[in-house]
């Protein structure tokens, strides 16, 4: 009984404040990927998720200041058209195949930063300061300030 009742307690605990997210934290991806970051499915990964980030950004922020929110889109639409020039250059993919793919994996990513976003909105009244979206502004300024 004991066990069953410290069981309940531990997962009330751990799940009140627990924040989910679809998406690994950037920041642990590039901890992770730090040897890696000249690999190319690393940098296009990267590209593509932080077009998805911007684009995200871009939304919520539309309303409160367009344009900042057009500037954010206009760097998610670079960062993604960088990724499928690297895909035509390193994977040998065709334009059309390039596009298509990122374009795919960019919208299945602002979904998900969607998702999260609502999601840390909900608990904690931010969708990116507090939450580990905070980390991947980070990353994806650091990366746009590479590229530019």
């Amino acid at each position: 009984m004991k066990k069953v009742l410290g069981i309940i307690i531990l997962g009330l605990l751990l799940s009140g404040n627990a924040m989910s997210a679809n998406l690994k934290p950037l920041t642990q991806y590039a901890e992770e990927n730090k040897n890696s970051m000249n690999d190319p499915t690393v940098l296009s990964y990267l590209l593509t998720r932080c077009g998805a980030f911007y684009t995200f950004v871009s939304a919520i922020t539309y309303e409160k200041n367009r344009e900042l929110a057009d500037t954010l889109q206009k760097n998610s639409v670079k960062l993604l058209s960088l990724n499928a020039q690297l895909m035509m250059t390193k994977f040998d993919r065709t334009a059309e195949e390039a596009f298509k793919s990122t374009d795919d994996v960019h919208k299945r990513m602002s979904k998900f930063y969607k998702e999260d976003g609502q999601e840390f909105f909900a608990k904690t009244g931010e969708y990116i300061s507090g939450t580990p979206l905070k980390g991947d502004l980070d990353i994806c300024s650091e990366l746009l300030n590479m590229v530019q």
